[in-house]
């Protein structure tokens, strides 16, 4: 992630790996906000909770700024050089 950071510091950070990124970032997020909900059981769906507000949260990120698919379809036409 490091190189990353530099790369957007430095302006240099193009569409593949701005997609790379935000699937990766995205998917750690979803993965995240479900374990937690595993571990708090119930208490996680009480909307008051943090828990439940980060689940919700995690599962718009998934579809805001592209889905998951479109990332992945533009990462595919990277490597395939298509």
């Amino acid at each position: 992630m490091a190189e990353l950071t530099a790369k957007v510091m430095a302006g240099e950070l193009d569409a593949v790996a701005a997609a790379a990124a935000k699937l990766h970032l995205t998917e750690l997020q979803v993965e995240t906000a479900d374990r937690c909900l595993q571990i708090f059981g119930d208490t996680g769906y009480v909307l008051e909770t943090p828990i439940a507000r980060a689940y919700m949260d995690s599962r718009v990120v998934k579809i805001t700024g592209g889905t998951s698919e479109i990332m992945k379809i533009l990462i595919a036409r990277k490597i395939l050089n298509l």
